[in-house]
């Protein structure tokens, strides 16, 4: 049961890799490689996408019944699913992961963050879209590096202080600090329960110079202001 549960959430997963490289140009600018993905973006393949992960999930946990060898492979395998769940977040945490911000927000909350245990997506965004992107690498400024100074990462590391940083997760003290966000996590039980029913504000619609599509921004927010925030629109064809 375990290896056809694996191949089934692969199979799932590939919809959404099937949909976005289907007559995709061998050589393009990036400009015209975003515009291609905003065009065909859906909010039913990253459903799919995810769905697959946890479906690979559960298949690797049955797999880890059958004795130490799969076992140690199935802790393996969660790990890279998880991982997978982590960069897929990513995406929605920037908006291009589905179609709509709803939908990118309710995806992330239900499939990742809520049973992982992470912080809610609308933090997760400000840290990493406002506070991070903006001031990259930038020390007391960019909360990544806070990070990777807790695990000992710091200009001008040592071999084996970087090797001990790789391992820090495993460590107690990296464990401590993965239950400690846990737990602060969980405070927010139900955070995607309000972002499945938190109303959506007025929209309006602006002319997007660079390809002619319209882009669809909050009322309350100008257009210019909007379309350099990563998270905070989302794009469809014209009707026109």
């Amino acid at each position: 049961m375990s290896l056809p549960l694996i191949a089934l959430g692969i199979a799932l997963r590939q919809a959404d890799r099937i949909r976005f490289a289907h007559g995709r140009p061998s050589s393009a600018s990036a400009a015209e490689l975003i515009a291609l993905q905003r065009r065909r973006a859906t909010n039913w393949t990253p459903a799919l996408l995810l769905a697959g992960q946890w479906v690979q999930i559960a298949g690797w946990w049955l797999l880890a019944g059958h004795g130490p060898l799969a076992a140690a492979a199935a802790a393996l395998g969660v790990a890279v699913q998880f991982r997978h769940l982590q960069e897929i977040s990513h995406f929605a945490v920037h908006g291009v992961l589905a179609r709509t911000r709803r939908a990118n927000q309710l995806l992330a909350e239900v499939f990742v963050h809520h049973p992982l245990g992470l912080i809610p997506v609308g933090e997760r965004r400000r840290l990493h879209v406002r506070d991070h992107h903006p001031n990259a690498a930038r020390p007391a400024a960019d909360p990544n590096l806070a990070e990777l100074h807790q695990a000992g990462l710091r200009p001008g590391t040592s071999r084996s202080r970087f090797a001990r940083a790789v391992v820090y997760p495993l460590t107690w003290r990296g464990i401590r600090s993965t239950a400690a966000g846990i737990a602060a996590g969980l405070r927010h039980s139900g955070s995607w329960h309000r972002a499945a029913a938190k109303r959506t504000r007025p929209h309006r619609v602006a002319t997007d110079g660079t390809d002619g599509r319209r882009v669809v921004t909050p009322a309350s927010r100008s257009t210019k202001a909007t379309r350099h925030r990563p998270g905070g629109l989302f794009h469809e064809p014209s009707c026109t």
